[in-house]
C-alpha cells in the first residue's frame, strides 16, 4: 500500500506543449510527357492442335554428336559417379570440341549410315501411306 501512496502524492504534471512542425521546401513540379498511346492488342490467332505422332513411322536419324555421347555417357559417369546430368552433358560437349578429325570421322561415317537408314525407311513409310 506504500507504493499506493506514492503514487497519489506526485503532482500531476501539465502537458507539454509539441514543437511547431517546420513547413516543409516546395517540391519542384516536373511536367510529365503525355503517355505513347498502347497499341491495340491484336488478338493471338488460337493454337494449332498438334498432330499426332504416327508410331509406325520412322525414328529420325541421329548426328555423330549424338553417337558419341552414346559412346562416352558410360565412361564419364564411371570416372565421376557424383556428376549429375548438366555436369556429364558439360564433359561430353567438351570431350568433343577437343576430338580431332581422325577421331571425329568414325561417329560421323555411323551418322551417315544412319540418315541413308532413315531415307530408306523413310521412303518405304510414304510409300505405304
Amino acid at each position: 500500500m506504500a507504493k499506493a501512496e506514492k503514487k497519489e502524492a506526485k503532482p500531476k504534471t501539465e502537458k507539454k506543449e509539441k514543437p511547431e512542425k517546420k513547413e516543409k521546401p516546395e517540391k519542384k513540379v516536373v511536367e510529365k510527357k503525355a503517355a505513347k498511346p498502347k497499341a491495340e492488342k491484336k488478338e493471338k490467332p488460337a493454337k494449332k492442335e498438334k498432330k499426332e505422332k504416327d508410331p509406325n513411322a520412322p525414328k529420325r536419324a541421329l548426328g555423330s554428336y549424338m553417337f558419341f555421347s552414346a559412346d562416352k555417357r558410360g565412361e564419364i559417369k564411371e570416372k565421376n559417379p557424383s556428376y549429375g546430368v548438366a555436369d556429364i552433358a558439360k564433359e561430353l560437349g567438351a570431350a568433343w570440341k577437343a576430338l580431332g578429325e581422325k577421331e571425329k570421322s568414325k561417329y560421323e561415317e555411323l551418322a551417315k549410315k544412319d540418315k541413308e537408314r532413315y531415307e530408306k525407311e523413310k521412303a518405304k513409310y510414304d510409300a505405304g501411306k
